[in-house]
């Protein structure tokens, strides 16, 4: 069976003294951020909908963009 070659390319974004592992860590760290934001956002926009007062969604969401 013939061996393949594959090669990575380095990723545009890593710093000059940053290892690939680190970036990866960073990577998963940056992640790990949005995934909580992104169900933080979920979660109020859940609320909002149970909101009778055009007002207050308005205000609650804006405040959660606004984070």
């Amino acid at each position: 069976m013939k061996e393949q070659n594959i090669s990575i390319p380095i990723p545009t974004d890593i710093g000059d003294h940053e290892t690939l592992r680190d970036y990866a860590l960073r990577k998963e760290a940056e992640c790990n951020e949005l995934r909580e934001r992104v169900a933080t956002l979920r979660e109020t926009i859940s609320e909002a909908c149970m909101m009778n007062d055009a007002e207050r969604v308005s205000e609650k969401l804006a405040n959660a963009l606004s984070i």
